[in-house]
Parts: structure tokens; sequence; C-alpha cells
């Protein structure tokens, strides 16, 4: 039939992996309430964040602003379907260069730049359209200071590149390990900081 759309990819479902209970069909669909702000959906696992990807894209097919697939990475086996579903579903990505960084001391800001950049061709070349973003990767000062630090500096470098990703950052992850009123205090902190040094959407607890 000429102009329908186009079959969602097949996602390859791991052994054991169970589906997902069905939408009741009276309530509204994901974000159908808040139509200008991208819905997005985290999840550790690529393959099963792209089959929730095209779930979420069907349920609201008319959704004008973009869903946002958290995240993109080059060590998880299953980023090839999710590139293939934000392509189709017209998504956006979140790009972590997180597997760039060892166990060792931390990587410095310029090699995570270049796997963002990598990242972000990858994902064009996929045919994705949506928005990307790049994860400035907080750390915890209290755990992991210097981490802590080269998020804000990774933040105020992509903030200078006027091609890159949009900056994003979770502040939530700053506070781990801290009692409840110092965790608090440092994700406000944080929060304001990377703020300054140019985060966009900010990923809170």
């Amino acid at each position: 039939m000429r102009g329908a759309r186009p079959r969602p990819p097949r996602i390859a479902r791991r052994a054991g992996a169970r589906e997902a209970p069905g939408r009741d069909r009276r309530r509204p669909a994901p974000g159908a309430g808040s139509p200008d702000v991208p819905l997005f959906l985290d999840c550790g696992d690529a393959g099963a964040l792209a089959g929730a990807l095209l779930a979420a894209s069907q349920a609201a097919p008319g959704r004008p602003a973009p869903l946002v697939a958290n995240s993109l990475r080059t060590d998880d086996r299953g980023s090839e379907s999710l590139l293939r579903a934000a392509a189709w579903a017209g998504a956006g990505l979140v790009i972590s260069p997180r597997d760039a960084d060892g166990e060792g001391p931390p990587v410095a800001v310029a090699p995570l730049l270049a796997r963002i950049d990598a990242l972000g061709r990858r994902a064009h070349g996929a045919g994705v359209r949506g928005p990307l973003f790049a994860d400035a990767l907080a750390y915890p000062p209290l755990g992991d200071p210097a981490r802590c630090r080269r998020s804000l500096a990774l933040l105020r470098a992509l903030r200078d590149s006027t091609a890159g990703p949009i900056p994003l950052v979770a502040p939530g992850n700053v506070g781990h390990g801290a009692p409840g009123p110092l965790r608090r205090a440092l994700r406000r902190l944080y929060a304001a900081a990377a703020q300054g040094a140019g985060a966009r959407p900010l990923i809170l607890p």
C-alpha cells in the first residue's frame, strides 16, 4: 500500500525474557499529557531497550515529541538492534562513552569526545534522525572525585562543540555512598555546577 509505514524491525529476545504486559487501551499513551517533552526510555540492556522503543512508538504513533533511548554504547552487543529501532521509530539516542573508561585512572576528556563523535556518526549512518544527547558520566565525589571533576570538564567541552550532541548528565549519581542530608546537598550542588558547565537535560533520581 502506498504511503504505508514500514514494518518495525525484528528484535531478537534473550532466552528467558518475558513479554511486557499489554497496555490498558483506556489509559493515555506514554507521554500523551506532555507532547512537547521528549520521553526518555532508560535500560541497561540495548536489546531490551530496542524492544521497548518499538513498543512505545507503536503505542503513541502520533506523538510530536520524540522518544529518546538511553543509551547507545559500543560495548553492547545489542547496539545494532537499538540503532535499527531508533531509526524506524524516529527516536533519539543518549550516547554513552562509558566503555572508553577503564578501571584505572580516568580517561581524559579528549578520548571521550572522540568516542561520542564516533557513536554520533554511527547513529546518523544508521538512519537515526532524532536528537542525540551525550552523557557526561557523573560520578560520586566521595568515591571518585577525579571522574566527578572530569564530568564537569566534559560538559564544558560538549558545550563548546557547536555540532556535537546535546550535553546531558545524571546528578543523582553524585550522591552515591553519602548519607541522606549530604547526598541531597551534593546532588543540588552538582546540578547547579552542571548547568553552569552547559548541561541541558538533567536525569534526576
